[in-house]
C-alpha cells in the first residue's frame, strides 16, 4: 500500500477529453501501441515526453499525470503503452497510501466543525473495551492513542524494522502490519470468513506496543512509525462522528466541492473492477486474503499480497484520478492537516499501484498515477520523480 512509508518533503473546470486521442504524433500504431489521451498542452509537452521515456524503459502499461496550475488544471492526460486499450484523464487508478490525504481532510473537516476533538481517545471512542482474542489485555497505553496520535503516526506501533529514534530510544518491532495481516487476524479471532474494521481495531487492542503514543512520530522516528493502521482507525473515528460510512463522507457535500465526488472505495476482487478502471499488474501471487480460511493462490494485486482495499479504505483503499489528486491537494495538505502544503510530497505504493502528488512552492500542484509498482531499474522512479519536480518547478509557470 505504501513503500513501507510515504515519501516527505503537483483545476476545476477540467474540459472533456477525446478518447484515445494520440498526441505525440498521429498513429499510436506506428510508435509501437503508445497513446496519450487529453486535451492538448504543448507549452507542458516535456511532461508527456518524461512519462513515454519512464513507462517504454520500465515496460509500465498505464498511467496518468496532470498538472494543476494556481486552482486551475493545465494538463491532464492518460497513457497506455503496448498493446493495451487506451487510458483516459477519466479512468480510475488506487491510489493506496494518497488515500491518506482524503482521510486527513475529512478528519480536519469535522474538526473545523467543532464535531471532533483532536485529543479524542480514540478506543474509547470506538466503545472498545476488550481485545478481540479472549484472554488478552491491551497494554498499559492503549487506551491514551488520541485522534491527533494517528494523524501524527505518533500511534505507538512500529511494524518495520527495529530500529533508533533521533533521540536514542531503541525501538522494537512488531514485524506486522495488520492491513497486510487479514488471514492470520481472521484466523486467530475464530471467524467464519473476513474480518470487520472494528474487528481488526479488537485484535490490535491487544497487540503490543512498540512505544508509548505521543512520544515519538513519523519524524522522530525517521518514518518508522508510519502507520497504515492508524490510517485505518481514522477512517473509524470518521464513521463514527459522521455517521456515514468512511468513504460517503468523503464524496459527501463537505468535501464534494473540491472534487471528491469522483473519489470511489477500490474493490479487491478482480471481477469487480469499476467500469472505468484500469488493470493492475504485479508479477507476484499469493494466498488470498479475501478468503482467509481457503488455499486460494490469486494475482498480488487481486488479494495475493495479504491486503482487502474494502477494509483498508482510509488508508490506502481508495480509487480516483490524477486529475482529482492534482486539484484536491490544491486545497488540502498532501500531508498531515489543513489547507495547501506548500512543498509537501506524498507517495502510495502496493502491488499493483505507484502514486504520487507534490504541492511546489510556485503554485503548481502535481499528481501521477501508475499500475503497477514493479520497475525494471531500482532508481528509475526516484528518478522519474525528480524529473518531473523539476518539469513543475520550470519558467513555464513563471
Amino acid at each position: 500500500m505504501t513503500t513501507r512509508r510515504d515519501l516527505l518533503k503537483l483545476c476545476a473546470g477540467a474540459s472533456a477529453f477525446a478518447v484515445g486521442r494520440s498526441i505525440l504524433g498521429n498513429s499510436a500504431a506506428a510508435q509501437g501501441g503508445w497513446k496519450v489521451a487529453g486535451q492538448s498542452a504543448p507549452r507542458l509537452i516535456g511532461f508527456d515526453e518524461r512519462v513515454r521515456e519512464f513507462m517504454e524503459a520500465q515496460g509500465v502499461s498505464a498511467g496518468q499525470l496532470a498538472v494543476s496550475f494556481k486552482g486551475k488544471l493545465a494538463l491532464n492526460h492518460g497513457y497506455a503503452n503496448g498493446a493495451h486499450p487506451g487510458v483516459e484523464s477519466t479512468n480510475l487508478f488506487r491510489i493506496a497510501s494518497c488515500s491518506k490525504i482524503f482521510t486527513c481532510a475529512a478528519i480536519e473537516t469535522l474538526r473545523a466543525s467543532g464535531k471532533l476533538d483532536m485529543s479524542s481517545r480514540v478506543f474509547p471512542m470506538l466503545g472498545i473495551h476488550a481485545p478481540g482474542v479472549p484472554g488478552q489485555r491491551p497494554p498499559q497505553h492503549m487506551n491514551e492513542i488520541t485522534v491527533q496520535h494517528l494523524v501524527d503516526h505518533a500511534g505507538g506501533w512500529n511494524d518495520h524494522g527495529e530500529f533508533t529514534a533521533k533521540n536514542g530510544q531503541r525501538i522494537p518491532s512488531s514485524n506486522f502490519d495488520p492491513v497486510f495481516g487479514i488471514r492470520k487476524i481472521a484466523q486467530e479471532l475464530h471467524l467464519s470468513g473476513l474480518p470487520t474494521k472494528l474487528d481488526m481495531a479488537r485484535y490490535m487492542y491487544g497487540q503490543p506496543l512498540q512505544f508509548v503514543p505521543g512520544t515519538q512520530n513519523f519524524d522522530s522516528t525517521n518514518g518508522n512509525s508510519y502507520s497504515n493502521f492508524g490510517y485505518m482507525l481514522l477512517g473509524l473515528v470518521v464513521e463514527n462522528v459522521s455517521r456515514r460510512r468512511y468513504v460517503d463522507y468523503v464524496r459527501s457535500v463537505p468535501l464534494a466541492h473540491d472534487g471528491t465526488s469522483d473519489v470511489y472505495l477500490a474493490h479487491t476482487a478482480q471481477r469487480q473492477r469499476m467500469p472505468r478502471e484500469v488493470w493492475y499488474e504485479d508479477a507476484g501471487s499469493g494466498p488470498s486474503a479475501l478468503f482467509p480460511f481457503k488455499d486460494v493462490v490469486v494475482p498480488n494485486p487481486y488479494g495475493g499480497e495479504g491486503y482487502v482495499t474494502e477494509l483498508m479504505d482510509s488508508g490506502g483503499g481508495l480509487a480516483t484520478t490524477a486529475g482529482t489528486l492534482a486539484r484536491f491537494i490544491g486545497q488540502h495538505a498532501v500531508w498531515g492537516l489543513g489547507g495547501r502544503a506548500v512543498g509537501a510530497e506524498r507517495s502510495g505504493s502496493m502491488a499493483g499501484t505507484s502514486a504520487y502528488t507534490m504541492c511546489r512552492p510556485n503554485g503548481v500542484d502535481c499528481a501521477f498515477i501508475f499500475n503497477t509498482r514493479s520497475f525494471k531499474n531500482g532508481k528509475a522512479y526516484e528518478n522519474f520523480t525528480n524529473s518531473i519536480r523539476k518539469l513543475c518547478d520550470s519558467k513555464e509557470f513563471a
